[in-house]
């Protein structure tokens, strides 16, 4: 490897990934880049043998892998923050260890934009979903026909986070900030609300249309995966959710307001329960919309109808055309 200061630091944090590491650190070691790298991976205390593979990387890449092997599990935040201190890139991707890239040009191109335009925060792009044995359930999840830039406005109005694929300027997170590290010490999960938040403070967010990531679905591992957590207890982390963006608000000196994204995930989690998806108490569910407005609490039931029409007329379009 180049012995330059490296302008891209990869990170990557995986638990009990021994199905998938070799495919995601193979994505990532093989990039094709004009510039130097390093890779950061966290290994969290995995009962298998994702952390025997890594010490096999370890010994084909030497110094361009760095391994942070952890003799205790601390969970998803704390493992990812324990990669902080070791970065030394100007630029940070992340990615999961059993999630990969797809495009062996993904970090030059999205270097490139970054260089290009210092306005922007940080560049994404589309990504693929694939089950645990690598099949492809989504070709695409943005399905998008051009490039577009993503504000804060759309932030704080629609659920948007393609972390898989995501580079991001160092520089932005001040991570010696007393107020930041509180605010980061008191979110134990869901740490992405945090850090778009932060990038969209920055900037705008550049969304390239082209596919260039696999994310995996159904087949986590992590000890503290936040889907399974989230579906054995929905409302439990919908309270988390709604308290981790008044954090933020708090944080930024109620500089934004996040009290729509608030009123979306409340009724994804009622739309969940008719489904069948979500368990819950509807008792339960009163106390937490009793903590919205009147007009908050309108606004959650009109967004539950709209999509419960979208369900049905989904549903007549697919009888019809079987007909």
């Amino acid at each position: 490897m180049n012995d330059k200061k490296p302008e891209v630091s990869v990170t990557i944090i995986t638990y009990g990934h021994e199905k998938y590491i070799r495919q995601c650190l193979d994505s990532v070691l093989t990039q094709e880049t004009s510039f130097p790298f390093e890779v950061i991976v966290a290994e969290d205390a995995s009962p298998d043998n994702t952390r025997q593979i890594l010490l096999e990387y370890k010994e084909k890449y030497g110094d361009q892998l760095i391994l942070i092997l952890h003799d205790e599990n601390l969970g998803p935040s704390a493992n990812s923050a324990s990669i902080r201190p070791f970065i030394k890139g100007k630029y940070v991707a992340i990615v999961e260890g059993d999630d990969y890239w797809t495009d062996k040009h993904k970090l030059q191109k999205q270097y490139d934009l970054l260089e290009k335009h210092p306005e922007y925060s940080a560049v994404c792009s589309d990504n693929m979903t694939v089950d645990p044995s690598g099949n492809i359930i989504a070709n695409t999840n943005l399905d998008l026909q051009e490039d577009i830039i993503k504000t804060m406005k759309d932030w704080q109005n629609e659920p948007y986070s393609v972390h898989t694929c995501t580079i991001f300027r160092r520089n932005i997170f001040p991570n010696n900030d007393p107020r930041y590290i509180e605010l980061r010490r008191k979110t134990p999960t869901m740490g992405d609300i945090i850090s778009f938040s932060v990038l969209y403070d920055y900037g705008p967010i550049y969304v390239m249309k082209d596919v260039m990531a696999a994310h995996r679905i159904a087949g986590k591992s992590d000890s503290s995966s936040f889907t399974i957590r989230n579906k054995k207890d929905p409302l439990k982390y919908t309270k988390l959710f709604i308290q981790i963006f008044t954090n933020v608000e708090d944080y930024f000196d109620n500089k934004y307001d996040f009290s729509k994204r608030k009123c979306i995930k409340v009724a994804l989690v009622k739309i969940g329960k008719i489904t069948g998806y979500y368990q819950y108490a509807a008792d339960e569910m009163r106390t937490i919309t009793n903590t919205f407005s009147f007009g908050q609490r309108i606004y959650i039931d009109f967004l539950v109808l709209k999509e419960l029409v979208n369900m049905v007329t989904r549903k007549i379009k697919k009888i019809w055309r079987k007909a």
